[in-house]
């Protein structure tokens, strides 16, 4: 006679990594409104905390552990983020100002260097150096995108943060891939196809770019894009040009970013987006620096705990030297400079996928990274909120309360 085994109940329950990512939405979100109403900061501040609590008790959420569901979003949540960065970026304005696109090109390039100095004073290996040091040139247009939001900021060192995010950040990216093309030659990779990668993907990111910029365009003539159904079309598009650059292998970073500058300065009628509102926007963000804040784990802190601190450090006195420099010459005093280098601390999303794009490279010498990245990520992540909220408050723009 057959027998069926109607349940197969095991004990303690085996919980899987929806129902901790599930757990971490939930407490993000009280804790940041927490934060927001009591302590003053940011409600971003708190969605990182928590994945930094998380990722100390070994929730990783991240990688092989997070559902490839969940994952597209994540993606999509950073590209929306700076789709709507690259769209407050004028092309016009750095024309008519130049000291400011020299300020964006003096301060990555002085970032770079000086990270560079330190990690090669250090002992650490050339590539290492060098490819940290591409990396972190970028400021997370992300962070800076969601407290300027928050907090309704607007004014001079609001706009050019976001300018120098978006222009550090496109040079990070380009730099890196370069970079990657080096690592695939020393592992034994064709030359010439490590140099030609970095040119492919370049112009492959700005095809897809300036489709996904002309489709919102068209969208634009014919509904507002201040619309939640707007929106909610807009943000289609930007995941469908995602699965297109994921396709001819361009940049996951540059298309939305590209995209958003050609959005402001092409789109008479578009100008710049106003980015995702209501409950859907919120699940992005909060999906977003959740999951960056868990990526840490003890064993990567004690591995590059050292080098990242000194990193750290070389990084924003490099930001603050090229602002505090070039703050008269491009109309801000010297407090609103002061308060534009410190906007450039947070360190965030775009650096870890600019890390995955080099694993794929050369996973070897990327591995080896990682370490220092990811402790670095972790140590400015809670703080770079905080810090550009007390920038903006210092020179009173938007609610400072």
């Amino acid at each position: 006679m057959e027998t069926f085994q109607v349940f197969d109940i095991h004990w303690p329950p085996a919980s899987g990594p929806v129902f901790w990512v599930s757990v971490c939405l939930v407490l993000a979100g009280v804790i940041g409104e927490i934060g927001l109403r009591y302590l003053h900061v940011p409600r971003v501040a708190g969605y990182v905390a928590t994945g930094l609590v998380a990722g100390s008790f070994g929730v990783g959420l991240v990688d092989d552990q997070l559902p490839a569901a969940a994952q597209v979003v994540l993606d999509l949540a950073l590209a929306v983020l700076l789709f709507e960065a690259g769209s407050r970026i004028s092309l016009r304005w750095l024309r008519s100002n130049p000291w400011l696109l020299g300020y964006c090109l003096l301060e990555s390039l002085l970032t770079f260097v000086a990270v560079l100095s330190v990690l090669l004073w250090l002992g650490a290996p050339g590539y290492v150096s060098v490819s940290l040091a591409a990396i972190t040139m970028a400021t997370s247009p992300a962070v800076l995108m969601r407290v300027a939001s928050e907090y309704g900021a607007a004014g001079q060192v609001t706009e050019r943060m976001i300018v120098m995010s978006g222009v550090n950040t496109c040079l990070a990216v380009l730099l890196s891939r370069f970079v990657g093309g080096w690592l695939m030659h020393e592992a034994g990779g064709d030359p010439w196809s490590a140099l030609a990668l970095p040119f492919y993907q370049l112009a492959g990111s700005l095809v897809v770019a300036a489709l996904l910029a002309g489709a919102v365009i068209v969208l634009a003539r014919r509904v507002d894009l201040r619309n939640d159904h707007a929106k909610v079309l807009v943000i289609g598009l930007v995941l469908l040009a995602l699965s297109f650059a994921s396709i001819v292998q361009a940049s996951t970073l540059l298309v939305p970013l590209l995209a958003g500058i050609l959005l402001k300065n092409l789109g008479k009628r578009a100008g710049s987006w106003p980015g995702p509102s209501g409950t859907a926007g919120v699940l992005l963000v909060l999906m977003l620096f959740v999951t960056t804040g868990a990526a840490w784990s003890p064993e990567l802190i004690a591995a590059g705990g050292g080098l990242a601190l000194a990193l750290i450090v070389a990084r924003q006195l490099a930001k603050m030297i090229a602002a505090i420099a070039l703050a008269r010459p491009s109309g801000l005093s010297l407090r609103q400079g002061t308060a534009l280098g410190l906007t450039g601390l947070p360190l965030s999303a775009p650096a870890l996928v600019m890390y995955a794009n080099l694993r794929a490279f050369a996973p070897a010498y990327a591995d080896q990274i990682a370490p220092v990245l990811v402790s670095a990520v972790a140590f400015v992540e809670l703080a770079g909120p905080i810090v550009v909220r007390a920038a903006l408050h210092w020179v009173r723009e938007g609610d400072v309360r």
